[in-house]
């Protein structure tokens, strides 16, 4: 999950969609932040991402997980572009009243159309 907007997060919606993704999908949905990494933690995040995805590969047992990833607006800071290419796909997160369109198609651009599954807008109160 990729917000548009910089300042913007994503970790109460990923919290959301992790925890229905589990009572919905009948097996537990890992809820990873991204939000604070750097240069040294980035290679074992995406390890760690990478991971915990093929673990829960479309098996039957009941250790299969699916993983949300939140992470910051990649235009801001780009070290969520190399965790976006590692991922199987990325939801957009629009925020109302605080993401503007060229932010938003400068990260479709950075990450690039095809890895996009949809977007998502959100308010917040």
């Amino acid at each position: 999950m990729v917000p548009v907007a910089s300042g913007g997060t994503t970790f109460e919606l990923g919290k959301a969609l992790s925890e229905l993704g589990a009572v919905f999908g009948g097996r537990p949905v890992r809820l990873l932040s991204g939000v604070d990494l750097t240069l040294d933690s980035l290679a074992q995040f995406i390890d760690t991402m990478v991971r915990l995805a093929k673990k829960g590969g479309g098996g039957t047992s009941n250790d299969d997980q699916r993983v949300v990833v939140v992470l910051n607006s990649v235009v801001n800071d780009p070290l969520g572009v190399a965790v976006a290419l590692a991922a199987d796909a990325v939801l957009l997160v629009v925020e109302l009243g605080k993401s503007d369109i060229e932010s938003a198609r400068r990260t479709i651009d950075l990450i690039g159309s095809e890895r996009f599954i949809g977007s998502v807008t959100i308010r917040r109160p």
